[in-house]
């Protein structure tokens, strides 16, 4: 007993684990290209945050010289 398989035109040309009869996804619309998505923000955003971390190091930096300068022993005589 010999069994022949057909398959019809559109069958073979069906992707991989897709049939005929599965739907396709509708198309994504897409977007017209705006500041944000081509990276101008990210771009700004990242020149701000930068600026704020200089300004960060800045401040430890001036923060450690006025501690090293307020803890030298003549401040501390009146403490016993």
């Amino acid at each position: 007993m010999t069994v022949t398989v057909r398959q019809t035109q559109a069958e073979c040309e069906a992707p991989p684990g897709r049939t005929p009869e599965t739907p396709k996804a509708p198309e994504t619309p897409k977007a017209p290209e705006t500041p944000r998505l081509a990276g101008e923000n990210a771009f700004t955003y990242g020149l701000l945050h930068e600026r704020e971390a200089s300004s960060a190091r800045a401040s430890r930096a001036r923060a450690r010289e006025a501690w090293k300068a307020a803890s030298r022993s003549r401040y501390r005589k009146w403490m016993g």
